[in-house]
């Protein structure tokens, strides 16, 4: 979980534009994506340095890896519902830091791992750059913006409000708290804009805006006719309130490139593939014409099983048409990574359990371009097929 709960960032206006209130929530006051942008006063002292993000969970912390984040929100109207879409942005600072305890020795280590020292080292690179959140749970804290002087007077008229607006209805200048949660997020690695469908929450303008699902009506009324009216938000805080970072995959970095920086006799991704693309180069192709010949093409496809959740996984053993690939041993949060020759036609795959860890497990498999992603549950085997055309 989030080691503490994030202070103020900023403060500012979003206007609203054909209908929408869309604006750029900036952790940091470097970013560059530009448009209508709320973040720190300049000159300010920045509560969110590289150094403040920080996650921790299951004996394994990490902080540093972020250099610039920004919540990406755009809020409109639509049939009288609240409509959102709501993306996060980042980029890596270059480096993190990551604290475990090493299993032989039992002591507790810290790693640091800076990005450009992976150069020789090309699959802890891709490996780098492939990092991405696994959840992230944020809060926007705004009120209604002002109203021209016509809307003000008509709004007043329409509710018969012989009295400014602050003395007899309050409730409009009250702070809401918009919550944006996991479940509606995509995440994506450092520098790309995460594609994210518009949504509407299922309690309406009373969960959209963080009151009561028992709130007034009347009143829910009222604030629902100022917001529209109303020609921009002022928002007041927003802040991060749970981040979670692929830990064990952070972890399995650091302690790669200390093999391969002590010169241990490991073999890495990038030797694992030459070797599969020999093995492919000399198999001989199936020359006969008939049936079986429609199966003799050999392609290499990435397999990736990645924990879907912050509970240990069970380890399993992944075997493909008969062929035992390896071990995946996810650690809370973890990815496994093959490289594996499938066939056309009919490839039979199984997840083979070799150990309980006692929490069941929750995974994701995707095989780029052939299959997934697809979760899976269940401390048991796994089976599925991957047809190749």
């Amino acid at each position: 979980m989030f080691a503490h709960s994030v202070p103020l960032c900023g403060q500012g206006n979003i206007r609203r534009d054909k209908g929408h209130f869309a604006g750029r929530l900036e952790f940091f006051q470097r970013g560059d994506l530009g448009g209508n942008r709320v973040g720190l006063p300049p000159g300010s002292q920045n509560p969110f340095r590289p150094e403040a993000w920080l996650d921790e969970r299951n004996g394994i912390s990490a902080r540093g890896l972020v250099g610039e984040a920004t919540l990406m929100i755009d809020w409109w109207s639509l049939l009288g519902d609240p409509v959102s879409s709501d993306r996060f942005f980042w980029k890596t600072s270059g480096w993190y830091e990551v604290r475990y305890t090493e299993k032989k020795t039992g002591q507790p280590v810290t790693k640091i791992i800076a990005r450009d020292k992976l150069a020789p080292y090309p699959d802890l690179m891709k490996r780098f750059d492939a990092l991405a959140p696994n959840a992230m749970d944020f809060e926007v804290d705004f009120n209604l913006g002002s109203l021209s002087d016509k809307d003000y007077r008509d709004f007043r008229k329409k509710y018969s409000l012989f009295e400014t607006i602050g003395v007899s209805m309050p409730y409009l200048n009250s702070t809401f708290t918009h919550k944006i949660g996991n479940v509606s997020l995509l995440f994506e690695r450092s520098g790309k804009v995460p594609y994210q469908a518009p949504e509407s929450p299922l309690d309406g303008w009373t969960g959209f805006l963080g009151l009561p699902k028992n709130y007034d009506k009347e009143k829910l009324r009222m604030i629902f006719t100022y917001l529209k009216l109303a020609g921009s938000l002022s928002i007041k805080t927003f802040r991060v309130t749970r981040m979670e970072w692929p830990l064990g995959e952070l972890q399995s970095i650091a302690e790669r490139f200390d093999k391969y920086e002590r010169g241990e006799d490991e073999e890495s991704f990038t030797d694992a593939i030459k070797k599969i693309e020999e093995q492919v180069s000399k198999v001989e192709e199936y020359r006969e014409k008939d049936y079986w010949s429609e199966t003799s093409s050999l392609n290499r496809y990435p397999f990736y099983i990645i924990d879907a959740n912050s509970v240990q996984d069970d380890y399993y053993d992944l075997i493909v048409n008969g062929v035992n690939i390896g071990p995946v041993n996810n650690r809370t949060g973890g990815k496994t990574t093959y490289y594996c020759v499938l066939k056309r036609g009919e490839n039979k795959v199984k997840l083979a359990l070799t150990k309980l860890m006692g929490k069941n497990s929750r995974f994701t498999v995707e095989i780029e371009g052939a299959f997934g992603p697809r979760e899976f549950t269940g401390s048991n085997d796994h089976d599925f097929t991957v047809n190749i055309k």
